[in-house]
């Protein structure tokens, strides 16, 4: 592809400052993640390394995190900055998010995390629950209350539920993007396998979902390719 010059952007719903994004991100044809999306489209790089950030309303950012005492029960909270993941408990859910990479992750307080909600600061915030998918089923139940439909509540991971801005999202993101290079969205090709590509696949001209991917998104996409296990982007390209 680098020898095609074709442009290739990652859109991810990790920080682009995690372990797990800096080892893709070595990789030539994605130059350092610029142009890339990250965060589910929270932070957007351009080609040349400007970035626009996107965060969760004050009082929804301000509203979750004060309702997270009450939700631990179903799983931990980690609220989001554009660059690291802020817990207030370690515990053996938040020592997988940080075995996965997907952030660099800081002990707060809930003084400090409430004071960054209300500043507007937070990107989104993730609770983690266990891997039974009735776990996260019961979270995002018990989260709808709380945000009352003013922020959007998806999963990139089976074991992850995520609270995002309204409008924020993979999909959008792609398609400022396209409209800044003056691409057409049916000149692209997109691949993904969570609730959070679908608006992505949504987005662009061919389609293909993963075989390890949501049924949703299989159902929608153009193509479904092998799973990413066995590669399965390679054959998609």
């Amino acid at each position: 592809l680098a020898a095609w010059r074709v442009p290739v952007v990652p859109a991810t719903g990790r920080a682009r400052a995690g372990l797990w994004t800096s080892r893709v991100l070595a990789e030539p044809i994605f130059k350092g993640g610029i142009p890339g999306i990250f965060v589910n489209g929270g932070a957007v790089y351009d080609r040349c390394g400007s970035v626009d950030r996107s965060a969760l309303p004050a009082d929804v950012a301000a509203d979750v995190v004060a309702a997270a005492p009450d939700l631990s029960r179903f799983g931990s909270m980690v609220a989001y900055t554009d660059t690291e993941a802020l817990f207030l408990r370690r515990d053996s859910l938040v020592d997988k998010l940080a075995g996965v990479g997907d952030a660099p992750v800081r002990e707060v307080d809930a003084g400090w995390c409430a004071e960054h909600a209300v500043s507007g600061g937070l990107v989104k915030i993730l609770f983690l629950c266990n891997d039974d998918p009735l776990d996260a089923a019961v979270m995002r139940k018990a989260l709808e209350p709380v945000v009352q439909g003013r922020a959007i509540i998806t999963q990139a991971l089976s074991w992850c539920v995520e609270v995002v801005p309204l409008g924020v999202n993979k999909g959008a993101a792609a398609s400022a993007l396209l409209k800044r290079w003056g691409v057409e969205a049916a000149d692209t090709l997109a691949l993904g396998d969570g609730e959070n590509d679908i608006d992505l696949l949504a987005t662009c001209g061919t389609t293909v979902a993963m075989g390890n991917g949501v049924e949703g998104l299989k159902i929608m996409a153009d193509h479904v390719a092998p799973p990413n296990s066995k590669d399965g982007w390679v054959e998609a390209v």
